[in-house]
């Protein structure tokens, strides 16, 4: 994996990371270690605390796994834990709470730190300590002054802004894990660029999102799932994932001596449900219209285009083996694709075809036998 790759994939994480909370101060850092380290599958440790009457302080947490070899260590920090007279537990971030991943690539030490800071936040916890519900709320939430230090001459800037954020989370443990988000946020905009100077190219990539809602149920028994995923489905663990979104806009432009590629693309609304559990696995996934182009001096058909209508993705399959046979279904709705002129060109330059949007349709339903666990 590169440093670019790394660099990305660890900015999306910082956008997705959850907070943590505890009916005590001092009982909320059991509860936060426990599941940032994913259940002692991660090593995680504590720096800088200190108590100040009803508020534990810490500098910051530390996650370090060994990722394919490689050495990574996660922390962020500072934070602080304030308990409150009704016996709820707000959560306080100093600003700005830092989030530093330290890894090597090959055989180079990568170090890639960036800042979050947050507008009218409010993070309550209330309820039992086996059974806790956070409450989270911010008018604006801003990523900035991303660092990446490596051998590689990379310059990065990122701007990240995320307006309108409301959580609830309620989590339960015991012999048995579950977990139930309700997470919207009204808007979300991204604006990523970095110079590599030694190729003399640039990349600009700014993406927006607006009116994103995800809710998800999830319940598991560690011990079971750890030994035999098909066991734990047949005792009932389950995973349950909807997720909404308004208009996504995306624009990629990457700059180098000989050329200038763009690729731009708008979506106007999309779905998406996921259940996995003992009946077997259900996607569905739909999209209200898309429209996509590329460009570039080198490309041999000068610009590319498509659009699509209304888009439907379904797929329903078993996952436990059974003497019996089991339903499947798959599905595929394509409603009005269309490509540019310079596609069609290609192969009608006379244009005596009909360039009519196409609408393509597979709707599959049927049984099937599983005979092996393929889950094992």
């Amino acid at each position: 994996m590169n440093i670019r790759t790394r660099a990305a994939a660890f900015t999306l994480a910082v956008c997705a990371t959850p907070a943590f909370a505890d009916l005590t101060a001092d009982d909320v850092l059991s509860a936060m270690t426990t599941q940032l380290s994913a259940f002692d599958l991660l090593d995680v440790s504590v720096q800088g605390k200190t108590r100040d009457g009803d508020t534990l302080s810490i500098a910051r947490i530390s996650a370090t796994a060994d990722i394919d070899g490689a050495p990574m260590t996660l922390s962020f920090g500072p934070m602080a834990y304030q308990e409150l007279n009704d016996g709820s537990v707000a959560i306080l971030y100093r600003e700005p709470l830092r989030t530093r991943l330290i890894t090597v690539d090959g055989d180079s030490p990568v170090e890639v730190t960036v800042d979050l800071n947050m507008t009218d936040a409010s993070h309550i916890a209330t309820g039992s300590p086996d059974r806790i519900r956070y409450a989270f709320s911010a008018s604006a939430m801003q990523l900035n002054n991303l660092v990446i230090e490596t051998d590689e001459s990379l310059k990065p800037e990122l701007d990240a802004n995320i307006t309108g954020i409301s959580s609830i989370v309620e989590t339960a443990t015991g012999d048995t894990f579950s977990q139930m988000v309700d997470y919207s946020l009204d808007a979300l905009t991204v604006d990523f660029k970095f110079d590599e100077p030694d190729l003399d190219t640039t990349a600009h990539i700014k993406f927006a999102m607006a009116d994103v809602g995800v809710d998800y149920e999830i319940e598991f028994t560690l011990e079971t799932l750890m030994t035999s995923v098909a066991q734990a489905l047949r005792d009932g663990n389950r995973l349950s994932l909807t997720m909404t979104t308004g208009e996504y806009i995306q624009d990629m432009r990457i700059d180098t001596p000989s050329e200038q590629s763009v690729m731009a693309s708008r979506t106007d609304g999309s779905n998406m449900t996921l259940n996995i559990d003992q009946h077997g696995l259900f996607y569905e996934a739909g999209y209200d219209g898309s429209y996509a182009e590329v460009s570039g001096q080198n490309m041999p058909f000068g610009t590319f285009t498509y659009a699509l209508g209304e888009t439907e993705i379904g797929l329903a399959f078993p996952l436990l083996p059974s003497d019996e046979p089991q339903p499947f279904a798959l599905r595929t709705s394509i409603l009005g694709m269309s490509v540019g002129d310079d596609i069609w060109n290609l192969f009608d330059a006379a244009g005596q075809l009909p360039r009519d949007p196409l609408n393509f349709v597979i709707d599959l339903e049927g049984t099937t036998r599983v005979t092996e666990d393929f889950l094992k």
